[in-house]
């Protein structure tokens, strides 16, 4: 919008911003009269008079934002700061922690190699650049980076949890609980290692002393702290290998109910949105008229259905370069329909398909290492799959499925990052969730056809030639034995599936629920009120 107002104008509104302090509007306004015009010398001395106070105004705002996790307005603020200040050490480490936090960690690289390049042994930068490489999938950078930071500061424990979390990507859980250990050395009671070492050790013992350990950690913060729900969720992990389910379970529930009670979940604006892009597609998608290669492949479904274990079978051909959990198609998607929104726009135009398919192309070819088919197993983009069939019809979509009372009972015993899985932690909100996705994919069958590919977790398990001899063909890939052992593959894993599909296939996943079946009561009653079993 800055960009059609005429210079003087836009100089103008600078000026009568920074006289309010609103410096987002002062700054966005100079920067954009200095990117049509750079000699530009009134826009250029007002951004030098407000440099430092409009830099650490708009660092404080980024910070009331990021309290209320309100990702995009931080990043805002820190791009207007960071474009103010480039060589600012604090806003430029800030802005790529936001970036991280939004599932932009191409952005986030660059801004700590920007930040690097003028001080190469800042040690926040480095673990940040250390954590953009490992969500990028680039384990091995991401050790050389963050070793070098932990000879810098040895008493950081977020290194160790980095350190271990690309470990455990990797499937070398003795080495994962090592930096886990090391980390708590430095500090105890770090409540992120406690809940990462639950995860990946093996060997326990009722008389383990990380479960006292834990204990303490919890009568420390508080049974009401929100932090102390990661370490509940830890308590149950090593109960359960133990075996002593009634405790573990009581862990499990007490860090469900605080963690629903913090971080509540927004199932209006999830049913709006799902509406919204529901009426954008009310006819069947037409097919394109040539059957184009396959190009892209979405693995979508409920959490916790199979989708990481198809990734690694598709990733077992070469040809194949498995991405992980993607947030590119939501980003764009979104924006288009906000776009469309503020447009009053009820339908989808051939422009506005081609200015989606422009994105995302744009967007995956930032990401790919030359392979020819890109996999994004993103569970939640079910949502989106009209949009995929529309703008992408080069892509393949897989869409899992598996006995809700198993998928059901897997999402309450995961901690699953930010908000967008926050119905996982009650079961009226997981039942809840598994009607609107029913809904939703009924929707998309009737207008995708068969151009979305349903695949059964209890199938892949327990008849995995067959089945996965039906997943080669639907994404026109060629099959061989070499799908049969996932486990062998050796694509980056970051998700919670990370430490069972390092292994070889365990086929009795489905039945876990069923140790817990008494203490599962409620969850099965509202699964048959919703009638999904």
């Amino acid at each position: 919008m800055a960009a059609s107002l005429s210079v003087e104008k836009s100089l103008t509104q600078a000026r009568q911003a920074a006289k309010k302090q609103d410096w987002l509007t002062a700054v966005t306004l100079n920067q954009a009269v200095l990117e049509r015009f750079p000699k530009n010398k009134k826009a250029a001395k007002a951004l030098a008079e407000m440099r430092v106070v409009a830099t650490e105004g708009l660092f404080q705002r980024a910070q009331v934002a990021e309290q209320q996790d309100d990702w995009p307005a931080a990043i805002t603020h820190l791009r207007a700061a960071f474009y103010l200040a480039p060589t600012h050490p604090q806003v430029a480490c800030a802005l790529a922690k936001c970036l991280l936090e939004d599932d932009q960690a191409v952005e986030a690289l660059k801004v700590c190699d920007d930040i690097l390049a003028i001080s190469a042994d800042l040690p926040r930068a480095l673990i940040l650049r250390g954590q953009a490489l490992h969500e990028l999938n680039r384990p091995d950078e991401a050790v050389q980076v963050l070793e070098k930071a932990r000879v810098l500061t040895p008493d950081d424990t977020i290194i160790y949890r980095l350190l271990g979390a690309v470990a455990q990507s990797q499937g070398e859980l003795e080495t994962a609980e090592q930096h886990f250990e090391a980390g708590l050395q430095v500090d105890p009671m770090d409540v992120g290692l406690l809940r990462h070492i639950s995860v990946v050790k093996r060997k326990v013992d009722a008389s383990d002393p990380l479960i006292a350990q834990m204990r303490q950690a919890i009568a420390k913060l508080g049974k009401d702290n929100p932090r102390s729900a990661y370490v509940q969720f830890a308590l149950f992990d090593l109960l359960h290998k133990c075996k002593d389910h009634a405790a573990a379970f009581s862990h499990l529930q007490q860090g469900n109910a605080l963690l629903a009670k913090t971080t509540p979940y927004d199932f209006r604006s999830e049913a709006i949105a799902g509406a919204y892009a529901k009426s954008l597609f009310p006819e069947p998608i037409p097919e394109s008229g040539t059957e184009p290669d396959t190009r892209f492949i979405f693995v979508t479904g409920l959490p916790r259905t199979g989708t990481t274990l198809t990734e690694r079978i598709l990733a077992r051909d070469a040809n194949v370069q498995a991405c992980g959990e993607l947030n590119i198609l939501r980003a764009a998607v979104i924006q288009q329909m906000q776009t469309l929104q503020a447009k009053g726009q009820a339908q989808l135009s051939a422009q506005d398909i081609q200015a989606l398919r422009d994105l995302l192309l744009s967007e995956f070819d930032s990401l790919s290492d030359g392979r020819p088919v890109m996999v994004d197993k993103m569970p939640l983009n079910f949502r989106w799959i009209g949009f995929i069939a529309a703008a992408l019809p080069e892509a393949r979509i897989v869409h899992m499925s598996r006995d809700p009372r198993a998928v059901a009972w897997s999402l309450y015993r995961q901690v699953f990052k930010g908000r967008a899985q926050g119905f996982v932690n009650s079961f009226d909100d997981i039942a809840r969730f598994m009607i609107y996705h029913r809904d939703l994919m009924q929707h998309w069958n009737k207008v995708c056809g068969d151009r979305v590919f349903d695949l059964g977790y209890g199938a892949l398990v327990n008849e995995p030639i067959a089945s996965t001899k039906a997943l080669a063909e639907a994404t026109r890939l060629t099959w061989s034995e070499d799908w049969l052992t996932p486990e062998k593959a050796t694509n980056h894993v970051r998700t919670a599936s990370a430490v069972q599909v390092t292994q070889p296939v365990y086929k009795d996943s489905d039945q876990g629920w069923r140790v817990y079946e008494a203490e599962l009561a409620p969850m099965l009653k509202a699964l048959t009120t919703a009638g999904l079993i």
